[in-house]
């Protein structure tokens, strides 16, 4: 096992741990915190805090599995590397395109 694995391990897990985390205490989502009263209350929080839950834990389970896989495959270390940079740009670039619509 090489120390890759456990950080891409790591990452499955903080990806999951953070999903449920960020519907709990919705203040860890950057920029919310720092809206005023106003902007807050135009911003329909709930279903984007699902939105990013849910994405996180997708993302968390697809980095485990695909660990898991290059791991049992015994696959080069160039490869294992793909789920730690491909996973995080593709959540991002999901939740820039999808948080547009939770304006009021």
């Amino acid at each position: 096992m090489e120390s890759i694995d456990i950080i891409n391990w790591g990452l499955g897990v903080f990806y999951i741990v953070m999903g449920f985390a960020i519907y709990a205490f919705p203040n860890l989502i950057a920029g919310y915190n720092t809206m005023s009263k106003n902007e807050k209350e135009s911003f329909d929080i709930v279903p984007f805090k699902k939105l990013m839950r849910n994405t996180f834990i997708v993302s968390g389970i697809i980095v485990l599995i695909a660990s898991i896989l290059f791991w049992t495959l015994n696959v080069r270390i160039e490869i294992k590397i793909i789920p730690m940079v491909i996973i995080p740009l593709a959540l991002t670039v999901y939740l820039l395109i999808a948080a547009h619509k939770y304006q009021k």
